[in-house]
């Protein structure tokens, strides 16, 4: 910015053609993570009580890992985007941990119960992660009288597919039973992190 008067370098953002494929490609991923692991909050009091009869200090034990695994994300999620880099970790914190989802589905009763608290800590860290780093990405890259605006279409994208997962989640588990359920879409969540690695984030480090 020069003069109050923005140079012809920093209006380029979400408004751009070149920016779009950027922004599809996060748009999408999270719709259909959001859609997926809806589906597997839909039923999993109902797999954790009756598929692997948890007791109620064992969910609440369960949950509350998953938790300090979010907020564990939060307080690392800075370091890892040093690290690791402010656009790689958007796919990367999605494709890494999203591998440890399989355990949810693996869960036995009794100690194997730790398998799914494991997988379910995994989804919650790795969902912190990256929506750390793909809000941020968002906002970094979209010019700032379009900000309201793409928040606001994203958002409705993005939202608009957890009543969906919710309703699916429940008819599938109903239809083929809790834990193929939860492996279709255990999967689904992590196949998700594929859409980014099939656009230009891919190639890139940092924003």
């Amino acid at each position: 910015m020069v003069g109050g008067r923005a140079s012809a370098s920093s209006r380029k953002g979400c408004g751009s053609y070149s920016a779009r494929p950027v922004l599809r490609a996060p748009v999408a991923c999270t719709a259909t993570s959001n859609f997926f692991v809806t589906a597997i909050e839909s039923v999993q009091m109902v797999y954790l009580t009756r598929t692997l009869h948890a007791r109620p200090a064992q969910i609440g034990l369960i949950l509350g890992f998953g938790a300090v695994a979010g907020i564990a994300g939060g307080l690392f999620a800075g370091r890892l985007s040093a690290r690791v880099g402010s656009a790689r970790i958007i796919w990367v914190s999605l494709l890494a941990p999203g591998a440890l989802y399989v355990l949810l589905p693996l869960a036995q009763t009794g100690a194997g119960l730790t398998l799914y608290a494991l997988g379910w800590a995994a989804l919650s860290l790795a969902a912190v992660v990256y929506n750390t780093a793909q809000i941020s990405y968002r906002q970094a890259i979209c010019l700032p009288e379009l900000l309201g605006r793409m928040i606001a279409s994203v958002r409705w994208v993005v939202w608009g597919t957890m009543p969906l997962g919710a309703l699916f989640g429940g008819a599938l588990g109903t239809w083929i039973g809790l834990r193929p359920c939860m492996w279709l879409c255990a999967l689904g969540a992590w196949a998700a992190g594929l859409l980014l690695l099939m656009s230009p984030l891919r190639r890139m480090r940092d924003q």
